[in-house]
């Protein structure tokens, strides 16, 4: 693995990469390298961001190993499978979409949707705080 320490804190260093992959690799190295200091000052001061940047990945490869397989039982109960699945798979968007906003790793798209007039920013802290609330009232859903 190509090692990408650098001085600086952690958040600052998340915000250099876009990919999924690349934040796994920064948070393997960070593990690797900081054995002693579990949780420095600036990265405490942005821990929502540390803590979203951590959960994006791997709900995304949550996403993509459990699709229609997932969704709590009492959708099934209350709508039916296809329903169940249609309203879970909307949930789990709302959340990815709240992570990977919070982790920054959608700014430059939304960016240019705020500039092209297609949202505002009001619009998107609604539904990052949307996708939030639905990943506490589910987190115990969140099973494979």
């Amino acid at each position: 693995m190509k090692k990408i320490w650098n001085k600086g804190s952690l958040s600052d260093r998340i915000r250099e990469y876009q990919s999924h992959d690349q934040l796994e690799d920064l948070a393997t190295d960070y593990k690797e390298n900081v054995v002693d200091e579990l949780l420095r000052y600036d990265d405490a001061y942005g821990f929502g961001f540390v803590i979203a940047a951590w959960i994006a990945p791997r709900l995304q490869e949550f996403r993509q190993i459990s699709p229609g397989l997932t969704y709590p039982y009492h959708f099934f109960i209350k709508y039916g499978h296809q329903k169940a699945e249609e309203i879970w798979t909307t949930y789990m968007e709302e959340m990815q979409f709240a992570f990977d906003t919070v982790a920054g790793l959608n700014k430059g798209e939304l960016d240019r949707q705020i500039k092209e007039g297609l949202c505002t920013k009001r619009e998107i802290e609604k539904r990052v705080k949307k996708g939030l609330h639905l990943f506490a009232e589910y987190l115990q859903e969140l099973e494979y």
